[in-house]
């Protein structure tokens, strides 16, 4: 089994949020925790009632990016599109591909 990566090895932090996710290996500090915490409110803004899953992407410290499942930015999310599971699920961005379109969309760089 290998090692987590720790932060000082990685300039890029990704924390996903989802209600089945397992406790994390390595103890959290306040910055990480509210990290989190964003992920959660966003998550809690999901399309999808089953996954709601929030996304939030950070470098050295600053929130770079933050998202949830969601439907394209061009796509109008109706209740029938939110009803229909078949249509939803072919149709959704995950939290972390929404969360990599805001930052690509805002300039950041993800490297």
């Amino acid at each position: 089994m290998t090692e987590p990566p720790s932060k000082s090895s990685s300039n890029l932090l990704i924390d996903i949020l989802h209600p089945a996710a397992p406790p994390l290996p390595v103890p959290l500090d306040d910055e990480d925790l509210r990290m989190l915490a964003i992920a959660r409110h966003y998550a809690a803004q999901s399309v999808d009632p089953l996954n709601r899953s929030g996304c939030v992407i950070t470098s050295a410290g600053r929130l770079v990016a933050a998202a949830c499942d969601t439907f394209p930015g061009s796509m109008r999310s109706t209740m029938a599109r939110r009803r229909d599971r078949a249509v939803r699920s072919g149709l959704l961005l995950s939290a972390e591909q929404a969360a990599i379109a805001v930052a690509a969309t805002g300039g950041a760089s993800l490297r």
